[in-house]
């Protein structure tokens, strides 16, 4: 859960600097998240 949090924030960051950033941070969470 906490996790998540912590993730949201980032992606949230990422879509203010860069979608592509963003698109990148749910990539390697999915990633992560199955590993």
């Amino acid at each position: 859960m906490i996790f998540c949090i912590i993730v949201l924030i980032q992606s949230l960051i990422g879509n203010v600097n860069s979608k592509k950033d963003f698109r990148d941070i749910q990539k390697t969470t999915m990633e992560n998240f199955i590993q």
